[in-house]
């Protein structure tokens, strides 16, 4: 499958890119479940379209978690689990 996009007057192949119109900054290391106003991006477009600003709950900052060690973590509670069974 090969798709090709085009802006609002037809033009396509952007060779400087698409420059936004409004930026907006995110950390990738945070991300929230899509659809949650936690999001800057969705924020944005939510206040773009409706006139105000969006106002999500704040929700505290989750601290960067290294995958392999949330996998150790699991792995660990589950011998303790299987150990105390026995």
């Amino acid at each position: 499958m090969s798709l090709k996009y085009s802006n609002s007057i037809g033009t396509t192949d952007f060779r400087d890119d698409l420059t936004p119109d409004h930026e907006v900054e995110e950390n990738l290391l945070q991300p929230v479940p899509i659809g949650d106003l936690n999001d800057p991006l969705l924020a944005k477009a939510v206040e773009l379209i409706t006139g105000q600003a969006a106002n999500p709950a704040k929700a505290a900052p989750r601290p960067y978690q290294n995958l392999a060690d949330e996998r150790a973590l699991k792995l660990e509670n589950i011998l303790k689990e299987v150990n105390n069974q026995n």
